[in-house]
């Protein structure tokens, strides 16, 4: 598995929790508003490691959350992210995964995923998949200067709540207005995401 880095203990990520945070190099999207574009390409961050010897490292942390993050933790081989994910659970590790693919049988196996909707190239069969799913959070990243609402319009239809985290932090402007009229006609409830809440 192509391994960045692995940030332990961290108060950031999870509601309430410390987290381990396990970043991984490369991703194959070309979202628009990409968490971390230092770890989309490989690159000197990159450590080949095994699963097992990424579930160790994580073993003897106090915190009891796991999030796998990117980079695409769904670009790596999926066998080896499949065991990953069931160590980690077996050894009572709640885990979040944070991706912008879609994979029902992965989703299946961990305790929560943030289904981050970041570019305009919406699936929308993943999305009225993840309407059925308790444990999926969609999340849609929003209000840069360039957004443009018609993309996500079929997104507004599959799902009963959407929650958004603003582009850098930026309040509601007036694309959100013209959203939340959106999101009333679909009758889709918009939340305001800060962090996960497991």
């Amino acid at each position: 598995m192509k391994l960045a880095k692995i940030n332990m203990n961290s108060p950031a990520e999870v509601k309430g929790e410390f987290s381990d945070v396990v970043f991984f190099q490369g991703c194959t999207r070309n979202c628009v508003y990409c968490f971390n574009p230092e770890l989309k390409e490989m690159g000197t961050y990159e450590q080949n490691k095994p699963f097992k010897e990424i579930a160790q490292a994580l073993y003897n942390s106090f915190s009891g959350v796991v999030v796998l993050s990117g980079g695409e933790p769904l670009d790596q081989p999926r066998d080896e992210i499949l065991n990953l994910i069931k160590l980690l659970i077996y050894t009572g590790k709640k885990v979040v995964l944070e991706t912008s693919k879609f994979d029902s049988k992965i989703f299946k196996e961990v305790t929560h995923v943030l289904y981050t909707i970041k570019s305009w190239d919406i699936d929308k069969s993943a999305l009225i998949s993840i309407s059925d799913m308790k444990n999926v959070t969609p999340v849609v990243i929003t209000d840069h200067k360039d957004f443009n609402w018609n993309g996500y319009m079929d997104a507004l239809e599959c799902l009963d709540i959407i929650y958004h985290r603003p582009y850098d932090g930026l309040l509601i402007s007036r694309k959100w207005t013209q959203l939340y009229k959106l999101a009333k006609k679909y009758k889709t409830q918009l939340k305001r995401f800060t962090q996960v809440c497991l």
